[in-house]
C-alpha cells in the first residue's frame, strides 16, 4: 500500500507550491472522496497507483498547469464543465455576463443567444441550463474548442437549444436579430503573451491573443455584430482593464444609439462593455 492520506497532504503542504486546497482537489479527484471524507479518514492508505498519481498530479500543479486541466473540470456559475487545453479555463469574472444575460431574458419567452468565441461553452451552457426557453448559437474558430464544448452541452442536457458554429460573427449562416448576444474574444496584447505568468502560459494561444492592442478580434466583431442584434437587445463584451476603453470606445462607434457603460468585476476592476439598443443613451 501507498502512503497514508494525512501523509502525503502534510508532505506535499511542506514542500511548497500548491495550496491546501488544491491537494485535497487533486486528492478527491483520485481518491472519489469529498474532502469532509479526506478529513476524517486521514489515516487511511492509498493504493500505490493513487499515490503516484497524486505525485503526479502535484508536480503538475507545481510546474504551473492550471488545477482544471489536471483534474479536467471546472466550476463555473453552479455547474461543472469539462476542460483541457485545447480551451481557455472559464473564469469567475465571466459570470457576470452570464449574470446580466439571464436577467435580460427572465421577461422573454423564446429568447435567442449568441454566443461568439464559446471555448468551452461555459457562457451559452450556463445559460440553457437556467433559462429553459432560450435557444442559442455558439462560434468558434478553434474546432477543438468547439468539441469540447459540445461535451459540455450534451452533459449539461441543453443540446438540443444549442447549435454551434464554426468560424467568427461574419459567418452567413447567423440569422438576425438575436435578443442578447455575448463574446469574450481574445484579448490579451500580443506582446503580453510571452510574459504572463501561470495558468495563462498553458492556454492556447489562439484564444488569448487580441493582436497589437488586444483589440483585433473585437474590431472584427463591431463591423458585424450590430446588424445581428434586435432593436431592443443587449450586447456584452468581456475583455480586461487596459484594454477596456479602447473597447468601449469601438462599440459607441458601432452602436452610436445604443446605452454603452463599462461594467466592473468582483474586484471593482473593468471587466465589460454592456450594449443596450433600443435604450436612451445617457
Amino acid at each position: 500500500m501507498g502512503a497514508r492520506i494525512a501523509e502525503i497532504t502534510a508532505e506535499l503542504r511542506a514542500a511548497g507550491g500548491i495550496t491546501p486546497g488544491e491537494i485535497e482537489q487533486l486528492l478527491a479527484n483520485v481518491t472519489g472522496r469529498n474532502g469532509a471524507w479526506l478529513r476524517a479518514y486521514g489515516e487511511t492508505a492509498l493504493s500505490d497507483k493513487m499515490e503516484t498519481t497524486v505525485r503526479e498530479f502535484a508536480a503538475r500543479r507545481i510546474a504551473g498547469e492550471p488545477l482544471p486541466y489536471i483534474v479536467g473540470s471546472c466550476g463555473f456559475h453552479g455547474h461543472t464543465f469539462l476542460v483541457d487545453n485545447r480551451v481557455l479555463v472559464p473564469r469567475p469574472e465571466t459570470e457576470h455576463l452570464v449574470d446580466e444575460a439571464l436577467v435580460f431574458l427572465k421577461d422573454r419567452e423564446y429568447g435567442r443567444v449568441l454566443d461568439v468565441g464559446t471555448g468551452s461553452g461555459a457562457i451559452a451552457c450556463s445559460i440553457l441550463a437556467e433559462n429553459r426557453t432560450a435557444t442559442a448559437e455558439a462560434l468558434d474558430v478553434s474546432a477543438d474548442a468547439l468539441l469540447v464544448a459540445m461535451a459540455n452541452a450534451h452533459r449539461l442536457g441543453v443540446e438540443l437549444r444549442l447549435s454551434f458554429f464554426f468560424g467568427d460573427v461574419s459567418l452567413p449562416v447567423l440569422r438576425p436579430f438575436y435578443d442578447a448576444i455575448v463574446a469574450n474574444l481574445p484579448y490579451v496584447p500580443t506582446k503580453d503573451i510571452a510574459r504572463s505568468p501561470d495558468p495563462v502560459s498553458f492556454e492556447p494561444r489562439l484564444a488569448l491573443d487580441g493582436g497589437p492592442d488586444g483589440l483585433d478580434h473585437y474590431r472584427r466583431f463591431v463591423k458585424h455584430a450590430p446588424r445581428l442584434l434586435a432593436m431592443d437587445g443587449l450586447c456584452l463584451m468581456e475583455a480586461a482593464p487596459p484594454v477596456i476603453s479602447g473597447l468601449e470606445w469601438l462599440a459607441c462607434a458601432a452602436w452610436p444609439d445604443a446605452q454603452v457603460s463599462v461594467e466592473a468585476d468582483y474586484g471593482g476592476r473593468p471587466r465589460y462593455v454592456k450594449v443596450r439598443t433600443g435604450a436612451l443613451r445617457e
